[in-house]
């Protein structure tokens, strides 16, 4: 660790773990004031809003983190280390100096913040700017835990989870649903997925409602959703399936769009009828991990719509982005296609533009070998 952050570890300043709201309501103009007496808690205040951008302040992670240095001056203010760390994993200080964090967030964490130990054990987990070590993690989580930070059940059941332990990533998840509601949504892809327990349908969308129900709309709509759509532990219902995909595109999961725009391109029986322009235009707002899958999607959509060379142009593309489905569609649909119409005339082609059309591909050999017999 750095010397300047050993010495204040190291100093008899006052220690300070958590943001001291004190001035929290207090007009930016009317902070200039304390923050010339030198009064941590003002200064704070001024450093988090440059930090965020809010209240009067406009966002200049640079300027925030010299306001945290002013705090340190005062105070062994571990809230303060904890926002210099996230400032720059962020890249408020630049890519550069993205692994500093790691400095700031071990300063707070010897302080005794749970919150910085926790930041810290992501950073192991997801190996970020460090070699990724989930047992690391794990210790710092549970040290979170023991500094009284309980939020970190949720990452430390996420850390068991990847280990395999799904006893201890349930139990942990069981622990911390009242305080991080996100926890449900575990829960629920553990009874979907049959991870350390039985696959159960009906368990999963209970916790998928719970998640709803406590605040996490979106995603909580969408996995629910999932359920009835694709109908492997619940009886597949697509008009149930659209409605919940229409709430979660309300709270902001864009993955829904992949999902209703499929729907709207085959239709339910009864209910919609396939639209395949409504289908595209759902599909072209889904998020960045969708785009793949859902450039195939669209290419058997219009497909099956008639549209064939929309169709091979977007598939092409897909494949082109590593998509092997989409090069499996190519293949059946449009080989076939080839074949069929190229059979037309054959019999009126020569041996040897038979042989190339045969080596290219276009033409199967029993094609060719009618051909040879007459």
């Amino acid at each position: 660790m750095r010397a300047d952050l050993e010495q204040i570890l190291n100093s008899s300043l006052p220690l300070v773990l958590e943001y001291d709201g004190t001035y929290d309501k207090v007009d930016i103009s009317d902070l200039e004031e304390p923050c010339r007496r030198g009064i941590p808690a003002a200064i704070g205040e001024l450093a988090a809003r440059f930090r965020i951008g809010v209240d009067g302040a406009e966002k200049n992670p640079s300027k925030a983190f010299k306001l945290y240095q002013e705090v340190l001056k005062y105070q062994r203010n571990a809230w303060a280390l904890r926002c210099m760390g996230v400032i720059c994993e962020e890249g408020g200080l630049g890519k550069e100096n993205q692994n500093d964090c790691i400095e700031y967030y071990e300063a707070a964490s010897k302080l005794g913040s749970g919150h910085s130990s926790t930041c810290l054990g992501i950073v192991y987990a997801e190996g970020k700017y460090i070699t990724k070590d989930t047992e690391k993690a794990k210790e710092y989580f549970l040290l979170a835990i023991q500094q009284g930070y309980t939020y970190a059940y949720y990452d430390l059941g996420i850390s068991y989870s990847d280990m395999g332990q799904y006893d201890k990533a349930k139990m942990c998840y069981e622990k911390v649903v009242k305080e991080e509601p996100k926890a449900y949504i575990m829960l629920g892809n553990m009874y979907e997925e049959g991870l350390g327990v039985p696959k159960d349908g009906q368990k999963a969308l209970g916790m998928y409602r719970l998640a709803y129900k406590n605040g996490i709309q979106g995603e909580g709509a969408c996995s629910q959703g999932k359920l009835y759509y694709y109908g492997e532990l619940v009886e597949e219902d697509d008009r149930k399936a659209l409605e919940l995909f229409q709430e979660a595109l309300k709270y902001g999961d864009n993955s829904a769009n992949y999902y209703i725009g499929t729907i709207y391109g085959i239709g339910i029986k009864g209910y919609l009828e396939p639209n395949i322009d409504q289908a595209l235009k759902y599909l072209s707002e889904v998020p960045e991990d969708f785009i793949v899958r859902t450039e195939t999607t669209k290419g058997k959509l219009l497909f099956y719509a008639g549209r064939i060379k929309e169709a091979q142009e977007v598939l092409e593309k897909a494949t082109a982005k590593g998509s092997e489905d989409a090069q499996e569609f190519l293949q059946e649909k449009f080989q076939k296609e080839s074949e069929k119409n190229t059979s037309v005339d054959l019999r009126q082609l020569s041996a040897q533009e038979l042989q190339i059309l045969y080596e290219q591909g276009n033409i199967c050999l029993l094609y060719t070998s009618d051909a040879a017999d007459e």
